[in-house]
């Protein structure tokens, strides 16, 4: 997005926009998908509470909303509005959060209360900032007239493709796996 942006190549930015979102849900639904698949084996092999799974289950939409909201954070980080991607990457969830929890405190529902607002936090804020993130791309792209300069022709000419994406995604991918791994497994050793 930053490079497209660079360039004042809105039309481009736009495109990556909703190709990366569209990649980023759809493996984030199979990952979703593997994660119901296997939390009993997750509560009882590395968790080693097996009443956790009910809760882990509650858990599997929220890696779309994570994956949406990551999306459209760092999308917004690379339109350089930093104060809307530190709102939406760092903040939004637990402002949600804690007004979500206060009304289904109200509901006597005990530890599912938290658990609940928590998810459902995550998916506002990322349908939220997705919506927000392609209105920003758009109202960039219509107040925009830098299109006819020769450079932003030439990007805008690329075709914007699945496997150059995946090139540059799957080694961040990767690294942020090993990230989650490794404080698992510190977590685990504790």
């Amino acid at each position: 997005v930053s490079t497209f942006q660079a360039h004042s190549n809105h039309r481009a930015t736009l495109s990556y926009y909703k190709h990366v979102t569209i990649i980023g849900v759809a493996l984030a639904v199979l990952v979703s998908v593997v994660f119901h698949l296997s939390v009993e084996w997750l509560s009882v092999t590395w968790y080693e509470k097996p009443e956790l799974s009910d809760y882990l289950r509650y858990f599997t939409p929220g890696v779309i909303g994570l994956t949406m909201l990551a999306v459209s954070s760092e999308s917004l980080r690379g339109l350089k509005k930093i104060k809307s991607y530190s709102f939406f990457r760092l903040m939004s969830v637990q402002f949600l959060s804690t007004g979500i929890i206060l009304i289904l405190s109200w509901l006597s529902l005990g530890s599912l209360s938290v658990i609940l607002s928590y998810i459902l936090s995550i998916l506002i804020s990322a349908l939220i900032s997705w919506g927000y993130t392609f209105r920003t791309i758009v109202k960039l792209e219509t107040s925009s007239s830098n299109h006819d300069s020769e450079l932003s022709q030439v990007i805008a000419n690329q075709d914007i493709n699945v496997k150059g994406i995946l090139k540059l995604a799957l080694p961040l991918a990767l690294a942020s796996s090993l990230a989650v791994i490794m404080s698992q497994v510190n977590l685990q050793l504790i």
